[in-house]
């Protein structure tokens, strides 16, 4: 171990649970935070706070914060209620279904603890300590006890910062796919208020897809061919990776497609969903196929499908029973916005350049995950 570090545990440099509303007068308002309003993800909901007095709060609001805190949920503890105590909230009262540890001063950083517990190790430690089978919960000892490795103080703040950097880019990230989405949706959106309309069965080949039978492992083995099934849809514009595939031999019986194919889910809780093949694959028979279409104007068509009133002319024409159903005779009717080439051009490449946005940012995600703790 490098010089100056050291192994301890949590409890041994924090404050377990430090302060009370004990002495406070009746009459006292605060903000409560009860478990319902943190998790690891969004912090403390501070908007969702009620301010209660200490008269009437529930018997739980107990444990008073401080800025810096790390609150820690004792019960359910795999659904991650944790965060640490914003400026804001500094003299506010948490339930006492949160361990409340505060940093001991000069020893450790209140923000090396908050890296501590968002590590995968501190839930495992806690869930192993956890008893109940319905709820179940743990001791603030059980969460005292998690051992940390400490350094020196400057080097717990060189720490902590750069897993600021690493938070600050992942929120970067996922700003930017959200947004490239939301582009997405309003691009395809505004094509809807275009006067020139094409029914889906005048563009292209159409087809519906075909599961061979599973009983035939000649149909499935060896898997090379891509096989679209609903849950593949949603996700992106484009369909690169389906989570199943099919022989070549089980590929000819549920039909080849190529690339630049729309496919379209017309039946289920699902059906709506839409998108673009870019190699050769094949579908299931709940998804139909649109083919023929270079993959600008297919990428067209499929932003125009999955924009909100796409979704909702789709459902509509499918209607309102329990298990919807679009039948190929209704869908390949189903008409949809198609302005001159030109336009539809236009709004294809920006939807694909959006696209290249939105994965992008999850590639981005993915590797800023690796490297966060």
């Amino acid at each position: 171990m490098r010089e100056g570090w050291t192994e301890t545990t949590i409890g041994a440099v924090t404050e377990v649970n430090p302060e009370t509303t004990t002495g406070w007068s009746p009459d006292t308002s605060f903000r409560y935070i009860d478990l319902s309003s943190v998790s690891a993800d969004r912090g403390i909901d501070e908007a969702g706070l009620p301010t209660v007095a200490l008269v009437n709060a529930p018997r739980r609001a107990r444990r008073v914060v401080r800025r810096g805190d790390v609150i820690v949920a004792t019960v359910r503890p795999y659904l991650r209620g944790f965060a640490q105590v914003p400026t804001s909230l500094d003299g506010e009262v948490a339930s006492t279904g949160f361990c409340v540890l505060r940093a001991v001063n000069q020893v450790v950083e209140s923000r090396y603890i908050w890296a501590a517990v968002r590590t995968p190790e501190f839930v495992a430690h806690i869930m192993a300590r956890a008893t109940g089978s319905n709820y179940p919960a743990v001791r603030s000892a059980d969460i005292a006890s998690f051992p940390i490795i400490l350094p020196p103080l400057a080097e717990q703040r060189r720490i902590v910062d750069l897993i600021g950097s690493v938070d600050q880019a992942l929120t970067a990230a996922q700003d930017a796919q959200q947004q490239a989405r939301a582009c997405q949706l309003a691009l395809g959106e505004s094509s809807w208020l275009g006067t020139e309309y094409a029914a889906l069965g005048d563009l292209g080949d159409t087809a519906t897809g075909r599961t061979p039978s599973t009983r035939d492992s000649e149909y499935w083995i060896p898997p090379s061919v891509p096989f679209v099934t609903p849950g593949d849809l949603g996700a992106g514009l484009f369909i690169d990776n389906p989570t199943r595939q099919i022989s070549r031999r089980g590929a000819d019986k549920a039909r080849l497609l190529p690339p630049a194919t729309v496919l379209h889910v017309c039946i289920g809780a699902t059906i709506g969903k839409v998108g673009v093949l870019r190699r050769i694959g094949t579908c299931n028979q709940q998804i139909n196929a649109l083919v023929g279409l270079d993959q600008t104007e297919a990428v067209f068509v499929g932003t125009v499908l999955g924009a909100p009133s796409g979704v909702s002319r789709t459902r509509s024409a499918a209607g309102q029973t329990t298990m919807p159903l679009l039948k190929k005779s209704a869908w390949v009717q189903l008409e949809i916005p198609w302005p001159e080439r030109s336009s539809r051009l236009q709004v294809g490449g920006m939807a694909q350049a959006l696209e290249d946005v939105a994965v992008g940012a999850s590639v981005a995600l993915e590797q800023i995950g690796r490297a966060h703790v």
